[in-house]
């Protein structure tokens, strides 16, 4: 989630303003964004968004934050230096909020919007699906998102596909090193050539007649987590994701698939069915007026600063900080 960095300035100091003291790293050249605003950085909260940017620098210089929390949308692995440090907290797109191998159940920190600009009912007929995002095969992030929409698309030859570019010589030498993703990447190259370009959030407001297909990352398991869902509600345009049972949505809050055949009949339902559509329509812009506010960024920090606040005070926690604050040394 690439935000602009003015814009990340601009909501760490509305949360200044509330008296949560957060800062952050510029991801371009790994300097504090926000070194010049209320006190030190041992008062403060430091928010990075992108674990392999903070791998890049030296623990020492990360050990005068308060708190250390690591955006980690991919369950990367950490270098010993880096797990050593006493103040860090990893949140994972998967999970909920680990500290010291313990999950609470508390809180989950899932996907968040900068901004929240949806504000009336789309009424528009839905004529088309539509899917966009990326096709990695390496490390499995998309290898389940590749065969769903191959096998969806040879049934409904009319899903339009947006998909982002990854370099195909990676994914040759991937396949030359496990011979076995061949056939998957015979089914991406498929993809690629059927793809209409690539389709971004800033697009979406243009899609009033379609409903968006989103396929979780391999690695996400049964969490519906997923900024693409964000995005969908937050442009007033329905969605259909495949089958989750953990997450920010609750059992019947999203239109479900379980499979591709399950994901050509749903929508083939919905395209033959002008009441469906209303009924879908009028359920998500409901749900979404009532929890939009839950995924603004504020929002997710103020209630992760609440969390904090109650970790930090327990022994067990106290111990933890004191064990890995020896390693470090």
């Amino acid at each position: 989630m690439y935000y602009s960095l003015e814009i990340t300035k601009k909501r760490i100091n509305n949360l200044a303003l509330d008296g949560l003291n957060f800062s952050a790293y510029n991801y371009s050249n790994n300097t504090e964004l926000l070194n010049h605003v209320n006190g030190l950085s041992s008062d403060r909260v430091l928010w990075f968004e992108h674990l392999n940017d903070l791998m890049q620098i030296p623990g020492a210089k990360l050990t005068r934050f308060r708190k250390i929390l690591i955006w980690d949308g991919v369950g990367a692995g950490l270098d010993d230096e880096l797990l050593c440090l006493p103040n860090l907290l990893v949140l994972k797109v998967n999970e909920n909020i680990s500290v010291s191998g313990h999950r609470s159940d508390t809180f989950n920190f899932g996907s968040y919007l900068q901004d929240i600009d949806s504000s009336k009912l789309n009424t528009s007929t839905i004529k088309r699906a539509v899917f966009y995002g990326g096709l990695h095969m390496r490390k499995g992030y998309h290898c389940n998102r590749i065969n769903i929409l191959y096998q969806a698309f040879r049934m409904m030859p009319e899903i339009e596909l947006f998909i982002a570019r990854s370099s195909i010589l990676k994914d040759l030498a991937y396949c030359i090193l496990r011979p076995n993703y061949i056939p998957l990447f015979v089914r991406k190259l498929f993809l690629y050539r059927k793809s209409k370009g690539v389709l971004t959030s800033k697009n979406l407001n243009e899609l009033n007649d379609a409903i968006l297909i989103n396929i979780h990352i391999d690695n996400a398991n049964d969490y519906a987590v997923n900024l693409r869902i964000l995005e969908a509600l937050n442009n007033s345009i329905p969605i259909i994701t495949n089958r989750y049972s953990k997450g920010d949505w609750g059992k019947n809050d999203l239109l479900t698939f379980s499979n591709a055949r399950d994901l050509v009949q749903s929508l083939n339902r919905l395209f033959n069915n002008r009441s469906i559509q209303e009924e879908l329509h009028s359920k998500y812009f409901k749900l979404w007026e009532e929890r939009k506010l839950d995924f603004l960024f504020e929002t997710k920090l103020k209630n992760l600063s609440l969390y904090l606040t109650e970790i930090e005070d327990t022994q067990e926690y106290k111990e933890s900080s004191k064990e890995k604050g020896n390693k470090l040394k």
